[in-house]
């Protein structure tokens, strides 16, 4: 059994989301959500996720396309070392670069292969690439402009610990 984007559509749309297809495109649909700390490069508070399912429905992908644009760094040695640095403290998230246009994709994927993709794991994909761009967004911004890799600005780092975050459970 392999998953079709029709299967996918369903799953996002039972959980009350609205997604948008392009005209005679089977393989791929988009889902614009709100973020909390990631701001486009249209000055938004939301990010446009596409999922698509490749390999004749063996594989899904959500990704974040333009999420950010090495051709506007000013410092894109040290904007790609935050994203690797990002990526390697995130399950799953990984980054795709296009070096004809600058284009910056973060995404996440799993193997369907056989199995039946669950509401769940579709939101955990989605989970985790939104946090990923929330945390990191401005230790990336930071490394754009100043060529300086700030840990520091993580949203985590930044935000004051919660009830879960209890350093005395072992």
């Amino acid at each position: 059994m392999t998953v079709t984007i029709d299967e996918i559509v369903q799953l996002l749309e039972a959980n009350g989301l609205t997604v948008q297809r392009a005209r005679n495109e089977g393989s791929h649909c988009g889902l614009r959500v709100p973020t909390r700390v990631y701001v486009d490069a249209d000055g938004n508070h939301s990010l446009l996720l596409v999922f698509s399912v490749d390999w004749s429905g063996c594989w899904l992908e959500v990704a974040a396309p333009r999420a950010y644009n090495a051709n506007h760094a000013a410092h894109r040695g040290a904007m790609f070392e935050a994203l690797l640095r990002s990526c390697y403290l995130v399950k799953h998230v990984r980054v795709k670069h296009d070096e004809t246009d600058g284009e910056i994709q973060l995404a996440a994927d799993m193997p369907v292969m056989d199995a039946k993709v669950t509401s769940l794991q579709l939101s955990r994909l989605v989970q985790v690439l939104m946090a990923a761009l929330d945390e990191f967004h401005e230790v990336i911004r930071h490394a754009m402009a100043t060529g300086e890799i700030d840990m520091g600005r993580r949203l985590s780092v930044r935000e004051p610990p919660g009830p879960w975050d209890d350093d005395d459970e072992e």
